[in-house]
C-alpha cells in the first residue's frame, strides 16, 4: 500500500505548464529521489506535496485521504536552512513542538534525543550564527523530524555544503531513516547522491513530468566504489541524457 498517491497532479504559471499531469506513488519508509534538468518541475512538485502551492488539477492522497494546504504530516526541508536566528539550536528544534502544544517535559526529551542523534547535543545553547553550514542543516533536519511527519520532503538540502560535509549529511540522513522508518522524497541534481541514497529514482523532463524511473534494490549503506552503484549511476545518466534529447 502506498503512503502517498498523486494522480494527474498539474500546475501552471501564467498559462504555461510547469508540471504536466503527473502520477507518483511512494511506499511507506521509502527514500525516493527526483532528478532532472533545471526547470523541469522537481521543486514545484515538492511544493505541491507540501501544500505550499495549490495544484491546478489532480489529487494528492496521504494514507488514502485527500490533503491540501500545509500540514505537519508533510514537511519540506529547503536548500537554505530556515532557522530563527534569535533562537538557540534547542529552541529552534522545539519551536514546532511548542506550537503543537506538546507538554514541556516531552518536548525537552524529544529535542534532547534528536540533538544527540544529529550530533549537536553540545550545541544546544548556541545561536545559528555560531554554527557551520552543516550544523545549521543538521539543526533544520532535527527540527523537521521533531514533528514526526509522515512524509519528509527535501529540496536539494545539501547542495550548498562542501563535499566532506555533504557526505556526512548523506550518511546522517540514511542513519536517521534507518532508525525512524521515515518516508522521504528528495530532489537533487547530483547523480552520485541520487544513487547513493535512493530506493527509486524518477527522472523528470521539462514539460513532460516523470519520463522514466530506475529502482535501486540493493541494501544500505552503499560504498561509492560498489560495482552495483557504478552500474546504477550509468543507468541514471543515460536516462537523464535521453530525457534531454527527446
Amino acid at each position: 500500500m502506498s503512503l502517498l498517491v498523486c494522480r494527474s497532479l498539474y500546475k501552471s504559471f501564467d498559462g504555461q505548464p510547469v508540471l504536466p499531469p503527473t502520477d507518483l506513488h511512494l511506499a511507506p519508509g521509502s527514500l525516493t529521489v527526483l532528478i532532472g534538468e533545471s526547470g523541469c518541475g522537481k521543486s514545484t512538485l515538492l511544493r505541491l506535496l507540501a501544500g505550499l502551492l495549490s495544484p491546478d488539477g489532480g489529487t494528492i492522497l496521504l494514507d488514502g485521504r485527500p490533503c491540501a494546504g500545509p500540514g505537519p504530516e508533510r514537511l519540506l526541508l529547503f536548500q537554505e536552512d530556515t532557522l530563527f536566528p534569535w533562537l538557540t539550536v534547542a529552541e529552534n528544534v522545539a519551536f514546532g513542538l511548542r506550537a503543537c502544544g506538546l507538554p514541556a517535559a516531552e518536548r525537552r526529551e524529544r529535542v534532547a534525543r534528536l540533538l544527540d542523534a544529529v550530533g549537536l547535543a553540545e550545541k544546544a545553547a548556541a545561536l545559528p550564527s555560531a554554527l557551520s553550514g552543516g550544523m545549521r542543516q543538521r539543526t533544520a533536519l532535527a527540527s523537521a523530524l521533531a514533528l514526526r511527519p509522515r512524509l519528509l520532503l527535501l529540496d536539494e538540502p545539501f547542495a550548498a555544503l562542501d563535499a566532506l560535509t555533504r557526505g556526512r549529511m548523506q550518511r546522517l540522513l540514511l542513519e536517521l531513516r534507518a532508525q525512524s522508518g521515515q518516508t522521504m522524497l528528495l530532489v537533487t541534481h547530483d547523480v552520485d547522491e541520487a544513487c547513493l541514497l535512493a530506493d527509486e529514482v524518477h527522472v523528470l523532463a521539462a514539460g513532460r513530468g516523470i519520463v522514466s524511473s530506475c529502482s535501486l534494490p540493493f541494501p544500505q549503506p552503499r560504498a561509492p566504489e560498489d560495482p552495483q552503484l557504478a552500474a546504477a549511476r550509468s543507468t541514471v545518466r543515460r536516462l537523464l541524457a535521453d530525457s534531454v534529447e527527446r
